[in-house]
């Protein structure tokens, strides 16, 4: 058992809040229940969206995750089914398919705690939903520190009202409810509510193997009854009995992307939840007694076919995985609080105050089982089969004590000061073996100023150039006989075609005033109820007629606004990208019209449509990609590879990009000496692989229980060495063609979340998962512990210093107030040493080494780069330029002296390291024949040639090489042939087969600047052209191959070595070339090695893709070619 303690210091901060407000128009009061006390929007000190019950049915939307749309920086998270998590501001959990004991945003219905477990939020007889940007952990604690949804359900009433609906659709829609309440037995001082909703629907996908409509259905319930008793005219008592039913089936993931699903065992996303709370009000002379009591009981199934198919599926492969999780969660909760008279009923008062304690206790238990078979039919040893099964238990209890006083300057202006302390303490154990009990005392609190300016329901506009503004006519309107006044993000268009007009696009319609804003006219709002997210608002800039509105996909109106059209089709992705001219990449961002062209932000690109908005352009996309992860190409200086979000990998040449794979882009590598190999990788670990450049690509194999970014680096004394990360260490000898599973760090289905390898000592890996690190001592086979004291905080990075293996450093990204973000070990991990020193509370994503004599050490922040040499105390900001975005990844091209970033949001960007801008600049390598699988070989001279930049002339260049091990004892001289071209004076001498070569390249300048290389190598092959493999079961062999003396025939035994055979050729001549095949419809290359270094390069290809007996099957097919042999200017 591990006991961990920690008193900390949370939620401290100052916020100066201004609010805007309308003095000149009488609009409805918004009254926010979701505090201590009912107050006016107006007057609370954090952002808050609130959806009132006439915008819910207004929208027709069932469930509250259909609403979210609605809200500005709301995002969820779901599993299968319906939304579990919630981000505010991009801060949450942000994978339905993970747990949670707390949530950093919190969402209480009814005052009842349900984060985590967002999918009963059903919107049926719903009176308002609140969302609380920022930190609320004043209000409710540390599970709330991004924000907090409040859902209040209609209470009852004093007269007998009801409700009731039905609605029926396609694919088996049947959505049912009925609400209705009043007094009991006319006694108005005893009320209830009852409110019974059902939706069911059999889903619009198929299952094509199962041959079943409803593998995708949702059947959803909902019983809430609401009492309540007022006991006498000081005690009031409030009832809650509730209970909800999700029975989800999980059947939606397709393998061709149709709508039809193949799967064999369709999955299940279910909860069923039961809720009980009684509230308990009493009144004094000069504040309330409020007791709030409730209990939950929730049980989840969770299960999903993870191979998406049946065993037909992936013929003649074999693979079949499901994943099942039983969750159930017991939450007890009590709070007792003292809230003070409001001060604005007394003008005689000013101060208003709460002071109350609480007390909660949560048990949950989860059991999680999988069971999966994979086999390829080439692999004599396979199938195999994996099936693990896993019991945990979590239990915690939070005790909590806080306050709040408001002081009221007067009706437009307050300061607020609130304070909270808690008592964390639980216990983990799990079938694992793992157990800890952790516990937290945490105190922080608030200070806030309010200053009522303005809505939403209003714009401000001056005339006389910002001197002074006056409030515009209100942004109401009528569609389909709702009254529509804008709650939401305004978005605000001009057009030179309408002098006098203003333009108001936002969630809940579009306006216009053809009177600078005095009135608005609702001119769109049923077109803008059916899209379901709201991203972009353009009017042309020259014909007012024409509108753009855009949520992920782009419509348009082409008649001020009475009619629009979908012109963009995301469905599309990335196999029409920049082709069709109806792509411009999902999720809208914003967009505006100038000289009549429309330019549109997403997430991914920028586009322009010269045609109004009928087909588009991609003007610029990599420069504002969402970036994962780079990997740099240590021979040539303008390579890189980069995933992003939504984006895929992508390539970076001097001049150009290629994307090379679409899905979410993840982390890439580029052999260091080899810069046209690289691997590129995608969610949970699959790879792409090229051997061009990028201009093709093949598989380097898929992992099981991969990470969202898998790990994946090569060995920097065997290049050609990769290492794979899942919940298994992977590794490859011939640079992912294929692969040997190595050591289990964390247990199976134990994802590795960070590793990296010791750049002396390769034997030596360490890996991450959360909070544990463990290193390998045994390149992977066994790990060990090396936690120590380190914090029990998620680790988001870990890094070896490449000038002393025994150093390593791991980075943080909490947002908690702990001062733990960077941690140092001298003694590979044996006791840790927290460094954090004046960086603070900085959240950190990255954190790399340099090889320089300082090793100085580069953080990628949540905003920029800080640096410090390795001896050093003080963290200095290092973003040099960099936009104010976080940085996920960074990485050093040794010979250019270079620091390269991968930001969220604003591309890649380098700069130089510390101290070395004026330092010569390696800017390529290579040898005469790269690595590759058979090269170089035997016998081959390979020559050295680097491109080296320096502000003047450079003193010496040299490289020093050594073999088998990288101690570079030799020296050899290089030579200026040509501008900034130096080439080695004699080749690294020959080796034999087997021989492992290691070399750097070094660049003196005329100030003691000396700038090596990174440490390059290759293995000698043996001297063969390849080795021949084929087998002739279908007989479509070589049958002849004739070309002058060359007449070789041959049944069908498959490929081989004719080498014996040879002939003459004439420069310029021509010759027939006459082959028979034992098939038709045969491509047929020819190449002939014109330089004898045992290559088949492009330059050398003579006959490419000729077809033999096109559309022809079986049968002896004979074609006969004339072929002239080229004279050495032809071949260049």
């Amino acid at each position: 058992m591990k006991t961990i303690k920690n008193n900390s210091i949370y939620l401290t901060f100052l916020i100066y809040f201004f609010s805007i407000g309308i003095n000149s128009q009488t609009i409805e009061e918004i009254v926010i229940k979701g505090n201590w006390r009912d107050t006016n929007l107006s007057k609370e000190d954090s952002s808050i969206a609130v959806l009132d019950s006439k915008t819910i049915e207004s929208q027709a939307l069932k469930h509250f995750e259909n609403l979210s749309y609605l809200v500005p920086n709301l995002n969820f998270a779901a599993s299968d089914s319906r939304a579990r998590h919630f981000q505010i501001r991009g801060i949450g959990e942000r994978s339905g398919y993970e747990r949670t004991p707390n949530s950093a945003v919190g969402l209480l219905i009814d005052d009842i705690d349900f984060s985590g477990q967002g999918g009963i939020a059903t919107t049926f007889d719903v009176d308002q939903i609140e969302v609380h940007r920022g930190p609320q952990g004043a209000r409710i604690g540390s599970s709330a520190l991004a924000g907090l949804i409040y859902i209040s359900t209609k209470e009852p009433t004093e007269k007998f009202e009801g409700k009731s609906e039905i609605v029926m659709g396609t694919y088996g829609t049947i959505n049912s409810g009925i609400a209705f309440g009043g007094p009991v037995n006319s006694n108005k001082d005893l009320t209830y509510r009852l409110a019974i909703k059902k939706d069911y629907s059999d889903g619009f996908r198929k299952n094509l193997f199962l041959n079943k409509s409803d593998t995708s259905k949702k059947d959803e319930s909902t019983f809430r009854l609401k009492v309540n008793w007022i006991s006498d005219n000081q005690t009031t008592y409030k009832f809650l009995v509730s209970q909800i039913e999700l029975d989800d089936p999980a059947d939606i993931w397709t393998i061709d992307g149709s709508l039809n699903t193949l799967s064999d065992k369709p999955g299940m996303d279910s909860q069923k939840s039961n809720v009980y709370g009684v509230k308990i009000y009493h009144q004094f002379e000069k504040f309330e007694f409020q007791s709030l009591s409730s209990a939950t009981n929730t049980d989840v199934v969770l299960s999903y076919d993870a191979d998406w198919g049946n065993p037909e599926s992936h013929s003649p492969y074999i693979y079949d995985y499901f994943s099942e999780t039983i969750r159930n969660r017991d939450t007890y909760s009590q709070e007792f609080r003292l809230v003070s008279r409001s001060a604005d009923k007394d003008t005689e008062k000013s101060i208003e105050w709460v002071i109350g304690a609480s007390f909660v206790d949560i048990n949950e238990t989860n059991a999680k089982k999988d069971t999966g078979i994979y086999g390829d039919p080439s692999d004599p040893y396979g199938p195999y089969s994996s099936n693990s099964s896993s019991l945990s238990d979590f239990s915690s209890r939070n005790y909590s004590l806080f306050g709040n006083i408001d002081y009221l300057f007067n009706e437009t202006t307050k300061i607020s000061f609130g304070g909270r302390w808690e008592n964390f303490e639980s216990n983990y154990f799990d079938s694992y073996d793992e157990s800890f009990s952790p516990s937290n005392k945490m105190s922080g609190g608030k200070l806030s100023l309010v200053k009522i300016l303005n809505n939403d329901s209003n714009i401000y506009i001056s005339t006389d150039t910002g001197i002074t503004f006056n409030t515009s006519g209100s942004i109401q309107g009528v569609s389909n006989g709702n009254i529509i006044t804008n709650s939401s993000n305004i978005k605000i268009s001009i057009s030179g075609d309408c002098e006098n007009c203003i333009y108001i696009g936002s969630s809940d319609g579009i306006w216009k005033s053809s009177d600078l804003g005095d009135n608005f006219d609702l001119i769109s709002g049923t077109y803008i109820d059916e899209i379901s997210n709201y991203g972009a608002f353009a009017v042309s800039d020259v014909n007012s007629s024409v509108i753009l509105y855009g949520d992920i996909d782009t419509h348009m109106s082409f008649d001020g606004g009475a009619n629009f059209e979908k012109t963009t089709f995301w469905s599309e992705g990335n196999s029409n990208y920049d082709q069709t001219g109806t792509y411009v990449h999902a999720d809208l961002r914003g967009a505006v019209c100038k000289d009549g062209v429309f330019w549109l932000n997403t997430d991914g690109l920028l586009c322009k449509s010269e045609d109004n908005g009928v087909s588009w352009e991609i003007f610029e996309g990599q420069s504002i990609r969402e970036n994962y992860n780079l990997g740099v190409s240590q021979s040539n200086h303008y390579r890189t590879i980069s995933g992003s979000q939504d984006n895929g990998t992508s390539i970076k040449s001097e001049n150009s990009w290629i994307e090379f794979y679409g899905a979410d882009g993840m982390e890439g590598i580029i052999h260091p000496l080899n810069d046209d190999w690289m691997i590129g990788s995608v969610q949970f670990g699959g790879k792409r692989r090229t051997k061009d450049g990028g201009y093709t690509q093949d598989g380097a194999g898929n992992l099981e229980n991969g990470s969202w970014i898998a790990p994946l680096f090569y060995d920097p004394n065997d290049q050609m060495k990769i290492y794979s990360l899942g919940d298994k260490v992977t590794v490859s000898e011939d640079f992912g063609s294929t692969w040997t599973d190595l050591g289990t760090p964390f247990g199976l289905t134990q994802s590795i979340n960070y590793a990296t390898i010791a750049e002396n000592n390769s034997n030596i890996i360490a890996v991450t998962r959360g909070s544990q690190i463990k290193l390998s001592t045994d390149s992977g086979l066994t790990f060990s512990s090396i936690n120590s004291n380190l914090p029990d905080n998620y680790i988001t990075d870990v890094v070896f210093d490449p000038n002393n293996d025994d150093i390593i450093v791991v980075t943080y990204g909490s947002y908690n107030a702990n001062n733990n973000k960077v941690f140092i070990s001298y003694n590979q991990g044996s006791a840790w040493e927290n460094i954090t020193y004046n960086l603070g509370n900085l959240p950190v994503r990255s954190v790399v080494v340099d090889h320089t004599e300082n090793s100085n050490i580069y953080l990628g922040t949540e905003i920029g780069v800080y640096k410090k040499a390795m001896s050093s105390q003080t963290w200095e900001l290092y973003s040099q330029g960099l936009p104010n975005m976080s940085i996920l990844e960074l990485d050093i091209v040794y010979g250019s002296n270079t620091l390269r970033a991968a930001t969220w949001g604003r591309g890649l960007w380098e700069y130089s390291l510390d101290g070395r801008l004026d330092y010569p600049s390696i800017l390529t390598t290579e040898i005469t024949n790269p690595p590759s699988d058979n090269s170089p070989k035997v016998g081959f001279d390979q020559f050295v040639t680097s491109v080296i930049d320096y502000n003047t002339d450079l003193t010496d260049v040299y490289l020093k090489w050594s073999i088998d091990e990288p101690i570079f004892d030799n020296i050899i001289s290089m030579s200026n042939v040509n501008d900034n071209i130096w080439i080695s004076d004699t080749s690294i001498p020959n080796q034999e087969e087997g021989v492992k070569v290691f070399f750097k390249v070094f660049a003196e300048g005329n100030n003691e600047d000396i700038t090596e290389s990174y440490k390059y190598m290759y293995e000698v092959k043996a001297n063969i052209y390849c080795t021949p493999s084929m087998d002739c079961s279908y007989g479509d062999g070589l049958q002849l191959f004739q070309l002058a003396d060359i007449n070789n025939s041959s049944e069908c035994e498959g490929y081989g070595d004719f080498m014996f055979l040879s002939t003459d050729l004439e420069q310029g001549s021509q010759y027939d070339l006459t082959v028979t095949t034992g098939y038709g419809n045969q491509y047929l290359s020819v190449w002939i090695d014109f330089n004898d270094d045992l290559e088949y390069t492009s330059d050398e290809l003579i006959l490419e893709n000729y077809i033999i007996a096109e559309g022809e099957e079986a049968g002896l097919f004979t074609d006969c070619l004339l072929y002239t042999s080229p004279s050495p200017r032809d071949r260049g």
